[in-house]
């Protein structure tokens, strides 16, 4: 309005009052533009909650009016603006996103396949990102339960090692580590025991056979895989003792002049 009172006194020749007037709509101008960067930070806060809220209505309004007031004035340089408008223009496609997803409640694979299409459309969607992140979690611990499973089946199968295989790479996925170690011992522990059974039932049978120095040798075995067994050190050191005799009697049907020597009679009563 002043300005268009500073035109028509200027049409009549009142070079004065044009000048007032003039001087008057120049000073409301200035003040006008100087108010424009605390608006434009007041309308994106505006346009910001808008998103959050998911009004999409709302946060293209608020956005739009932030390009305009961008453009306005220079020396104002924001890209808050503008890429507030392009989520707010993606918004209600981003929400429909964000809802199949929580529709694809437990299915977190298919979660993440939808979520990541949603943060490729929002990058900058705190929530997008939060849900993608969970449900990436959410697939890595079905992905380690499903490998626990199998390494538990292949345990009742009586394939330990394929066991230890599938428990090994569950502990390779980065979620419950200490779960699948702990089994990988557990199997290792339980070979080792079957192991150590075996070699005390075959030496058994070779001593209710009398072959000692077959029990010798399965004996051995066992202390080589678990030296700290009372039992089964004592069963060597009998063992021993029957296997030395064993030959030295062989030895005296060979040479039975020998048991004649002292040494070798005192041998034969350790």
């Amino acid at each position: 309005a002043l300005a268009l009172e500073g035109d028509e006194s200027y049409r009549v020749q009142e070079f004065g009052s044009a000048r007032d007037a003039y001087q008057q709509a120049l000073a409301q101008l200035s003040a006008s533009l100087a108010s424009v960067p605390t608006v434009l930070e007041q309308t994106l806060i505006s346009g910001e909650q808008a998103l959050i809220a998911r009004d999409a209505t709302t946060a293209i309004a608020n956005y739009e009016l932030a390009t305009s007031l961008v453009d306005l004035v220079a020396g104002i340089a924001s890209n808050d603006a503008q890429i507030g408008l392009t989520r707010a223009q993606a918004l209600e496609e981003l929400i429909d996103l964000l809802d199949s997803a929580e529709s694809a409640a437990g299915n977190p694979a298919r979660q993440v396949e939808i979520l990541e299409q949603a943060v490729n459309l929002d990058p900058y969607s705190t929530e997008a990102a939060q849900a993608l992140a969970q449900a990436r979690a959410d697939r890595l611990q079905e992905r380690f339960a499903a490998m626990m499973s199998e390494g538990y089946t292949q345990l009742q199968a009586g394939s330990p090692q394929e066991a230890i295989a599938r428990f090994e790479a569950a502990a390779t996925l980065g979620v419950n580590e200490n779960e699948a170690r702990a089994a990988i011992a557990q199997t290792k522990t339980e070979i080792t025991n079957a192991k150590i059974a075996e070699l005390q039932r075959r030496a058994l049978d070779s001593e209710a056979r009398e072959a000692w120095q077959e029990a010798v040798e399965d004996y051995d075995a066992i202390v080589a895989i678990d030296a700290n067994l009372p039992t089964i050190n004592r069963a060597l050191d009998y063992a021993e003792k029957r296997a030395r005799l064993d030959a030295l009697l062989i030895a005296a049907l060979d040479t039975p002049e020998r048991f004649a020597e002292q040494a070798v009679f005192d041998e034969t009563r350790d």
